[in-house]
């Protein structure tokens, strides 16, 4: 059997195209990179977001066929996460809770944002990681969208574009205008003083 954790996105779609059993190396591949968005963008627990995961699989299998492979396979899959995530959401009546800061690596989301805000070094960073939250969970859909997207995803404006459908200077318009909203909400609440 030929090691295709080394082959590309297209070449595994070929080979899988031509036998479904190696889909699991699509598995494989963007589990963990799912489920990382997921937990980001809406705040489900573990088992809701395995759940889903396993529902968004299965859509990706099933419309493997349909892949235009022009264009980037992990946007794609990016977009099908992304569509089911909220169409789950909708369907279970709740409002996206927003992105939710997990650990110390995601504290550093006002400087994946790229601010001249400092950071204090004396900052407890667990209530740190508290009110970045509360203020993540704020925000609107959109804006959470592109920022994890951008920040903590690190995907690239075309990426982005083409995950959630629209034009790339709309990613950038929305971008900024979520930094700015961001920031203005660290100022207005006063977390880094």
């Amino acid at each position: 059997m030929d090691d295709f954790s080394a082959k590309t996105d297209r070449e595994l779609i070929k080979e899988i195209l031509k036998d479904k059993n190696y889909f699991s190396y699509i598995v494989d591949r963007y589990e963990n990179k799912l489920k990382k968005y997921l937990f980001h963008l809406s705040g489900l627990n573990s088992d809701t977001v395995d759940d889903l995961l396993q529902e968004i699989f299965i859509k990706i299998y099933k419309n493997l066929n349909g892949y235009n492979p022009d264009f980037p396979f992990s946007s794609w899959v990016f977009r099908i996460a992304h569509n089911e995530m909220i169409n789950f959401v909708k369907s279970a009546g709740a409002k996206l809770s927003g992105m939710t800061v997990k650990s110390d690596s995601d504290v550093d989301v006002i400087n994946l944002l790229e601010s001249p805000v400092n950071m204090p070094a004396e900052a407890d960073r667990k209530l740190l990681v508290e009110k970045i939250n509360k203020i993540i969970l704020g925000m609107e859909e959109r804006y959470k969208s592109v920022l994890v997207l951008r920040f903590l995803e690190e995907k690239s404006y075309e990426e982005i574009g083409d995950i959630l459908r629209i034009p790339v200077g709309t990613v950038s318009v929305q971008i900024n205008r979520a930094r700015k909203i961001f920031m203005q909400m660290v100022i207005d609440q006063k977390i880094l003083s």
